[in-house]
């Protein structure tokens, strides 16, 4: 998780909702570049489209009241469209730079907060959007006080920032160290041999069994992602799915992704 600098967001304020500070009626859209990790939030009374690219990488959010609780209401774009490895690696990435992007928001609009300060127990409602089921979740992430206290709110969410149940970093660091070679080579000869990476930063994203019948050895299929370039990208944008089997290895599918 990237940690929130505060002189990094730059923040314009439209619908003169800056001179409005007792009126909720206000939307929130967060952008950011990943040349130079800035971040740009607008805030006015719609959300400001002309600000996101076909990226779909922004995060809306505005305020709500369900049942006579204030609410911040987020909204993530999690699925382009059908592709599960894509989605995957999306839900992962909103995941692990949501507190930020919360951090962010909040920041931005504090002295608004502080105006209204019954806002800071609203409760923080993510709406994870996307067509596989699995993926199209609304979870609660805390209030909005936790994300004005960086330990606080990272020690509350950390569960949160996986895609899976569980991680084992040990056997994660030794099954990239096995694919080591292939990584460095499929790297090689996608982004070319002076390409910029870190092993240390390769992640594990799925692993499953594929079951090839009673006659023939059980196969396993790992997605592995990889931040590929300088400066270092926020996600990783190159993929590759292995395929293994006893002690053979092949290459599946290997691909520069445009987040």
């Amino acid at each position: 998780m990237s940690k929130f600098i505060p002189e990094k967001l730059f923040v314009e304020y439209k619908d003169k909702v800056d001179i409005d500070t007792k009126n909720k009626d206000r939307k929130y859209t967060l952008t950011h570049s990943d040349e130079t990790a800035d971040l740009f939030l607008t805030i006015g009374k719609k959300y400001d489209y002309e600000k996101t690219n076909e990226t779909r990488d922004e995060v809306l959010a505005e305020w709500k009241v369900v049942d006579g609780r204030d609410i911040l209401s987020v909204y993530l774009q999690v699925s382009l469209d059908s592709s599960l490895n894509k989605t995957i690696i999306r839900d992962k990435v909103f995941r692990e730079e949501l507190s930020l992007a919360l951090n962010a928001i909040i920041y931005g609009d504090k002295d608004f907060i502080k105006e209204n300060s019954e806002l800071y127990k609203a409760t923080v409602i993510i709406n994870f959007k996307s067509d596989i089921p699995k993926y199209n979740k609304i979870e609660e992430w805390g209030i909005v006080i936790d994300y004005l206290n960086e330990e606080t709110r990272f020690n509350k969410h950390a569960a949160k920032l996986y895609v899976r149940d569980y991680k084992n970093d040990d056997i994660e660091e030794a099954l990239i160290r096995v694919l080591s070679l292939y990584i460095k080579i499929q790297v090689n000869i996608f982004a070319g041999r002076e390409a910029s990476y870190c092993l240390k930063d390769a992640e594990v994203l799925y692993s499953k069994k594929i079951d090839k019948g009673e006659y023939l050895p059980d196969e396993f299929e790992v997605g592995i992602g990889v931040k590929v370039g300088n400066p270092t990208p926020l996600y990783n944008n190159f993929i590759i799915i292995f395929l293994i089997k006893d002690n053979v290895i092949n290459i599946k599918d290997s691909k520069m992704i445009n987040m």
